[in-house]
C-alpha cells in the first residue's frame, strides 16, 4: 500500500499568520510620500498666460 500524497496547491488555511505587535509611535506630521510641489506648474501656466496677453496686444497694434 503507498502513502497518500498531499496535494501541492492547498487552499490557505483560515487561521492568520503569526504577526509582531509593533509599539505605537505618536507622530505629529504625515510621513513624506515623494510628491512633489506643483508650485513651478503654477508659475509656468501663469507666465505663458502673460506672455501670451502681451504677444495678442501686440498683434493688434500692428493690424
Amino acid at each position: 500500500m503507498l502513502p497518500e500524497a498531499e496535494p501541492e496547491d492547498q487552499p490557505p488555511s483560515s487561521k492568520p499568520e503569526k504577526t509582531e505587535k509593533i509599539d505605537d509611535v505618536s507622530v505629529s506630521t504625515l510621513p513624506k510620500t515623494g510628491e512633489a510641489s506643483s508650485l513651478p506648474y503654477y508659475i509656468a501656466g501663469l507666465g505663458s498666460v502673460i506672455v501670451g496677453f502681451f504677444l495678442r496686444r501686440k498683434s493688434k497694434k500692428s493690424s
